[in-house]
């Protein structure tokens, strides 16, 4: 997977849970730095306060403008920061914000249509969203440690 490939993934994830792609970002730097830090910790605890959060029935739909918003900033930041080449943050940040545009609509009318078509509960398709989620996440650590995600000059091999 190249740069770009990336920068939409750690969007994509950022269009499932909006706290999802910092986190990401943040557990692969303080790995790299050997920085067990407090924003790690703090960033993994909204994570997981998120995926709890999503399965309430009065939060807003993740497509009204503000839960949109959010994921756009959280794709479009933490793919910028993920990215180490200055020249290319900007790109990174545009990537990262489509991935999280597109995967914030796909997954809100995949849950949807699913639920309404097999009469699957949304909190059990929510279950399967963030079970799909962990993996890629994990995926995109695993990478990391093995090529120490240098996005600027390398590539993640699959």
């Amino acid at each position: 997977m190249n740069t770009d490939a990336c920068s939409v993934l750690v969007g994509v994830i950022a269009g499932m849970r909006s706290s999802s792609a910092p986190m990401i970002v943040s557990r692969i730097r303080a790995r790299e730095s050997g920085n067990h830090s407090t924003p790690k910790d703090a960033l993994t605890a909204a994570f997981l306060g998120e995926l709890i959060a999503d399965k309430l029935p009065f939060l807003p739909a993740r497509t009204k403008p503000i839960s949109l918003l959010a994921r756009l900033i959280s794709g479009a930041t933490s793919a910028a920061k993920l990215d180490r080449d200055p020249d290319d943050k900007f790109r990174a940040a545009l990537l990262g914000a489509a991935g999280a545009l597109g995967a914030t609509f796909l997954f809100y009318q995949l849950r949807k249509e699913l639920s309404r078509r097999c009469d699957i509960p949304d909190y059990l398709l929510a279950l399967g969203e963030d079970a799909l989620l962990t993996g890629l996440a994990l995926w995109i650590l695993k990478q990391s440690e093995q090529s120490k995600l240098d996005l600027h000059d390398s590539t993640i091999s699959m």
